[in-house]
Parts: C-alpha cells; sequence; structure tokens
C-alpha cells in the first residue's frame, strides 16, 4: 500500500512536470478558428476570442455563462485548461490535458456542467462545479475555455481565453461585498458621493502606493484604456481616486468591468469582477435622517422605525418608502 501511494505521489509530480515542459498538455501552434460571435460571460462581463477576459481565483460565489449560438444540449460542458507560454494553446481534445476527474490537479477545472437546459442559448455553469474548480486550481495568465458537443461526441477548443488571476478578485463598497466582492453594487446619484470602495485582494502582493481601479464597459478590454478611463462626463469608465466613488455620477446604468492597476507604472489589467451602476437604491433614509449621504446608514435596534429609499428617478414622483408599526 506504501508503495503503491509513493507510485501515484510520483507519477503525478512526473505528470504535472510534463504538463508545465508542454508535453503532456500536447500544446499546439494555432487555436480554434475565432468564431466572434461566441462569448463567455464572467460575474456579467464579456470574453470573446478577440477581447480575452478574466475570472477571480478561489472566489466561490463567481458566476460563468457561456454563449456558443447553439441551444445546450444535454451531456454538453466546458471545461478550463491552463496554457504555458504566449504562443501555445492546450489542446482540447487531449484528454490527460482535459482530465475529468481533476483530483490533485490545479491546471485544470475538470468538465463543468451547465444547468438546467432551457430553449436559449445561453447556458449557466452548475456554481458548484465551478466553485469547486476555483478553490482547487492555481493562478494562471491563460485558461483555454474547451467545450464538449455531446451531439459529435468531440472536445474542441473556442479560441476564447480567460486569465485566473489574484490581484484582485473582489470590490467591496460601504462595507458590503456582495456575492463576496465578485459582483458589486454601486448606486448612481447626482452629488458627490461619500462612501468608501476596497479592492479585496487574493494571495497576490499587499496593497501598494498607486494602486487604483477602474469601472470599463464589460466588452471593452482594461488595457490600454488610458483614454477610455478618464472622469469627467465620460460614459464608458472611470477612474477610481483614492477609494471615493465620485466619477461613477457620470457613468450609464449597467454592468461594469473592474480593471486594477497594481502601481502608478503599471498597466491595467481585467479581474472578472462585475461592478452594477443601478439606480433602483441610492440612498435610505432612517427616521428622517440621511447619514453619510443616505450610503451609510444606521437604525435602530427597536420598532417603528421609518426606512425610505431613494430612486435615481422616483416612480411617478413618489419615493419608495417602508415604515414598521410598533408592535
Amino acid at each position: 500500500m506504501l508503495w503503491r501511494g509513493s507510485a501515484r505521489t510520483a507519477l503525478l509530480l512526473l505528470c504535472q512536470l510534463l504538463v508545465f515542459m508542454g508535453i503532456l498538455r500536447g500544446a499546439s501552434s494555432a487555436a480554434e478558428a475565432c468564431i466572434e460571435e461566441h462569448a463567455v460571460y464572467v460575474n456579467y462581463v464579456v470574453a470573446r476570442c478577440s477581447n480575452p477576459g478574466a475570472i477571480p481565483a478561489g472566489a466561490g460565489d463567481t458566476l460563468m455563462r457561456y454563449d456558443f449560438r447553439e441551444v445546450p444540449q444535454e451531456g454538453d460542458l466546458v471545461s478550463l485548461v491552463a496554457s504555458y507560454g504566449a504562443g501555445s494553446y492546450a489542446d482540447c481534445a487531449h484528454l490527460p490535458t482535459n482530465p475529468q476527474n481533476t483530483t490533485g490537479v490545479d491546471y485544470a477545472s475538470g468538465w463543468l456542467r451547465p444547468e438546467a437546459q432551457s430553449d436559449t442559448t445561453v447556458a449557466t455553469v452548475q456554481r458548484g462545479d465551478l466553485a469547486a474548480a476555483l478553490a482547487r486550481m492555481a493562478p494562471a495568465e491563460v485558461l483555454e475555455v474547451c467545450w464538449f458537443r455531446n451531439a459529435t461526441g468531440t472536445w474542441r477548443n473556442t479560441g476564447i481565453r480567460l486569465a485566473l488571476q489574484d490581484a484582485a478578485v473582489g470590490l467591496r463598497v460601504n462595507g458590503v461585498a456582495n456575492a463576496r466582492g465578485v459582483r458589486a453594487g454601486v448606486p448612481k446619484v447626482d452629488f458627490v458621493q461619500n462612501w468608501t470602495a476596497e479592492v479585496l485582494r487574493g494571495g497576490a502582493a499587499p496593497p501598494g502606493e498607486g494602486d487604483a481601479f477602474a469601472l470599463a464597459e464589460p466588452e471593452r478590454s482594461c488595457a490600454g484604456s488610458t483614454e477610455l478611463l478618464v472622469p469627467g462626463g465620460n460614459t464608458s469608465g472611470a477612474i477610481v481616486d483614492g477609494g471615493r466613488l465620485g466619477p461613477v455620477v457620470a457613468l450609464e446604468r449597467g454592468w461594469y468591468q473592474m480593471c486594477f492597476r497594481r502601481g502608478t507604472e503599471g498597466a491595467w489589467a481585467r479581474t472578472g469582477v462585475g461592478v452594477l451602476v443601478q439606480g433602483s437604491v441610492t440612498r435610505v433614509e432612517i427616521n428622517g435622517v440621511e447619514p453619510n449621504e443616505g450610503v451609510q446608514v444606521v437604525a435602530p435596534a427597536a420598532n417603528g422605525s421609518t426606512v425610505v429609499l431613494r430612486r435615481e428617478r422616483p416612480r411617478s414622483g413618489y419615493q419608495v418608502g417602508y415604515s414598521e408599526a410598533p408592535s
């Protein structure tokens, strides 16, 4: 039994070494032909073969969907496999590279199942499958998105790539990390916001001087977006200055990607963290008081309080209110 266990460990280490060298991985010189209509959505941020995306490492609440322009069938699957080297592509059809059972493996997700099928072309990866994979996988610059079509019985490369990154794995706004920070919410209001925003880190280097994050349209690349990410009337993106979300007032409502820059000389990088700029609830009034401009409030632990939720645009001229009568 001891020999069998030692042999298994040695074999696993050898396989991982070969994978790292690109031998077992079956690296090819070209990826699958780019089909621009195909897309992968990570926390509502879009990745295509012409615009690689990202996924937060270890984020168990991450939402992943894909649209390959075909209605998913029972038995269809996807998987994520690491590639090494800028010019190499993991061969999704090579099953030692793309294994179903990933016990002890940190370079592949295993085969990820979609949730219950529908009549649309968009499929949602089962969150339990994805959470287990992300808890095990090591950060990687490139993950290939592989696709299995049960109708043909074959795996294929999609040409879509994701970076599994741990530099910025979430965003906490006013002390709230919705979905563990991977899908944050920011209220859109017409005044200078009195709130704070904190980037959640993974296993990467701790925060440093000059670190910054920005919000960009979900289809935009973060790289080279200096012109895009300038506040002041720009409705496509905004750099956040000193953890204050003032520039968000210029943004249209909807989903954005959080881009991250390490240091003043660093490059903007994609994160796969989604941020919703919303106008449904922008301020909260407690008993006629709006402390901190209504974005960070305290309610007494007693019956009889009156709570009013403010909207960006009131419906029919009225605000939405809630009052709990004394018992």
